[in-house]
């Protein structure tokens, strides 16, 4: 499965904003003393990124391995028995202490969780998660951050103001010292991290952090195609003129029946995909467009505007944009007829299936996008890592005590083809799961120990994989990924650092959210695109561009 909040969420994705992403801390210029250097830098500081070296995991049997970069590792199957990735216990039996994101219910106590006591005789620690809700994750950090106690690790959102002020200001270690170059391959399950994430999560040529594995695709669209038949659209629609046919036609088949429900980010960026709209901001020539300033911006959501106007909308689109779980009941229930979420989602949770049993002769397939004018789409990938895993600067100023931390990561970094890997994501057979088809684990039901699992084992450390009861399933997910991979692009400001972003990011995104909303409704005439452009700049839009171009120019 792809292990991260992406898919373990069930609602449709969501991508932060990203104008001001990754502002980052340094720690005091500390001596070494011999063995591990000490992390030693000052924000912004650094003329080079020292690139840690990459090493790639040992194969195992059954694995599929793109050579597309951003793809996941695909299993056909599980090695049996599983490899070791790590010798000896990482850990001295002290305390670990970290903060990292629960998105259910809390864990039962130590006492009672077979999961955590697990936990700390594999890893060799007194493990003392602070384990945030992720609705309360930007108040938690902050709480956390003003107290001044910072923990071991620390799972961080870059493009979080509060998390950009205390990086910069020194709370979490810049790591060069330790993992750059061939100094990484000490920690061989960090060194597996594949090269462009430290290039994309590195700030200012700085190292603050173990990348969160993100897909540069994460979202596999699936539509009807027994009503694009009906429609008579056979394979599928290859431009905006045949997606608008089958939108608004399934819309016409029956009562109370859609093309799309809500107007989620995720019908958004495929939209935007189709008419080539730039990922946040385009680089041309050197100088950076925002993509609402963009003629492909205007055309998309003028057709937007035209998908709506002609029915293809739920009603209630507006709303159900942000209920992931609603707007996938209605698809599930044959209510609409596009949806977009995980791999896991359709495979792993069997969304797929339930279309089908819930709603007789329903062929749910996956729908590549389109160009507008039939030629080449461009998706938007996303940053290729999702947060990084941080060390507070404070256990970093101990050379002994990193490197223990880094051991620790190294387990827990473990992949999931391994005896450690699959502790950590799946449990203790028998306690927590027990093996389906393909040897896949299925949690026991009518049991808390699952729930513990799952509110302990995310790190943002474990590496994602696609593994599923089919087979078939893993190939088809990585064959669709890397088709949209191959016609996605990239925010050309990943990585650079904007300081008034911390301030302003939210206010622009509400902005384009009310004024984009507003125009595709129709409650805003489509002339009001020219005001979003004008309140955009002046409401902190300029000022975030002009600290982006500045950094953009230090770095080429």
């Amino acid at each position: 499965m792809i292990v991260s909040p992406r898919s373990l969420s069930s609602r449709p994705l969501t991508r932060r904003s990203l104008l001001g992403v990754t502002a980052t801390a340094a720690v005091s210029t500390v001596s070494a003393c011999g063995g591990t250097t000490k992390p030693s830098s000052t924000f912004g500081g650094r003329s080079a990124l020292d690139l840690p070296a990459h090493v790639d995991p040992p194969p195992v049997p059954g694995a599929l391995v793109s050579d597309v970069p951003g793809v996941p590792v695909g299993l056909t199957e599980m090695p049996e028995p599983l490899p070791r990735s790590t010798s000896g216990t990482p850990g001295s039996g002290g305390p670990f202490t970290t903060f990292q994101v629960n998105w259910g219910s809390p864990p039962r106590p130590l006492k009672q969780n077979e999961y955590w006591q697990a936990f700390n005789k594999r890893v060799g620690v007194d493990y003392q998660p602070t384990l945030v809700p992720a609705d309360a994750y930007e108040t938690k950090l902050a709480t956390m951050l003003s107290g001044g106690s910072v923990p071991d690790m620390v799972f961080l959102h870059t493009d979080s103001a509060n998390a950009q002020r205390a990086i910069k200001d020194g709370a979490f270690a810049e790591l060069s010292s330790v993992l750059g170059g061939d100094k990484i391959k000490k920690y061989p399950n960090i060194a597996a991290v594949p090269t462009y994430q430290w290039e994309v999560s590195a700030v200012n040529n700085g190292i603050y952090g173990v990348p969160v594995d993100l897909a540069y695709v994460n979202a596999l669209h699936v539509y009807r195609r027994d009503w694009a038949r009906s429609i008579g659209l056979e394979n599928g629609p290859q431009n905006a003129d045949e997606f608008y046919t089958l939108m608004t036609e399934m819309s016409k088949l029956r009562q109370d029946q859609y093309g799309f429900g809500g107007y989620s980010d995720g019908v958004a960026a495929y939209l935007n995909a189709a008419f080539r709209v730039p990922n946040n901001w385009s680089n041309t020539g050197g100088k950076l467009i925002n993509a609402i300033e963009t003629d492909e911006f205007e055309a998309a959501l003028e057709y937007t505007r035209r998908l709506w106007k002609g029915g293809a909308f739920h009603p209630d689109a507006l709303s159900l944009g942000s209920k992931g779980a609603e707007d996938r009941a209605l698809f599930d229930s044959g209510v609409t007829g596009w949806q977009v979420a995980s791999a896991d989602n359709w495979y792993l949770a069997g969304a797929l299936n339930a279309v089908r049993v819930k709603n007789k002769g329903a062929e749910p397939e996956l729908l590549m996008p389109f160009g507008h004018d039939g030629g080449k789409f461009a998706y938007p990938a996303s940053p290729g890592f999702y947060a990084v895993v941080a060390i507070s600067a404070s256990a970093a100023e101990n050379e002994d005590r990193l490197d223990e931390i880094l051991r620790i990561f190294n387990y827990l970094r473990a992949p999931i083809p391994s005896e450690e890997g699959f502790f950590l994501r799946y449990g203790i057979e028998g306690v927590h799961f027990t093996y389906g088809k393909n040897r896949v684990p299925v949690s026991i039901p009518d049991s808390p120990a699952p729930a513990d699992r799952d509110a302990m084992f995310y790190t943002g450390l474990v590496p994602g994989v696609l593994y599923y009861p089919d087979p078939s399933d893993v190939k088809a997910s990585i064959d669709y990924t890397e088709a949209v991979t191959k016609q996605s692009v990239k925010d050309p400001t990943v990585g650079l650092y904007a300081a008034s972003s911390a301030d302003s990011s939210a206010k622009l995104d509400q902005l384009r959210a009310d004024y984009v909303n507003g125009i595709v409704s129709g409650r805003r005439p489509a002339g009001d695109l020219r005001k979003l452009r004008a309140d955009w700049k002046m409401q902190g839009g300029d000022k975030v561009r002009s600290e982006l171009q500045t950094a953009l120019e230090k770095v080429r």
